[in-house]
């Protein structure tokens, strides 16, 4: 933390600004998200290392809330002129 010229106060305010990200996210999409036991099953079958269904199930319902997230970031960034001022940002 030091090497980053961050104090603990700091280092703490930027994880609980990350969880509360994350939590909107789990929050706000993950509902949205819809897994068959069929698509568990082919997941399960395109893997090259063997899994539980409850692993599967879980790693889709993340994918799928990502993919989720990226559709409604996309759709947002479209309503905005968005200007970026550091050129490489973009």
């Amino acid at each position: 933390i030091a090497q980053y010229g961050l104090d603990k106060d700091t280092f703490m305010g930027h994880l609980e600004a990350q969880l509360a990200i994350l939590r909107f996210v789990e929050i706000r999409f993950s509902q949205e998200v819809s897994v068959s036991d069929a698509d568990v099953q082919a997941f399960m079958r395109d893997q090259p290392t063997r899994m539980d269904a409850n692993s599967a199930r879980q790693q889709l319902v993340e994918a799928r809330t990502d993919e989720a997230l990226s559709a409604w970031l996309e759709e947002a960034r479209k309503q905005f002129n968005i200007v970026y001022l550091d050129k490489e940002l973009q």
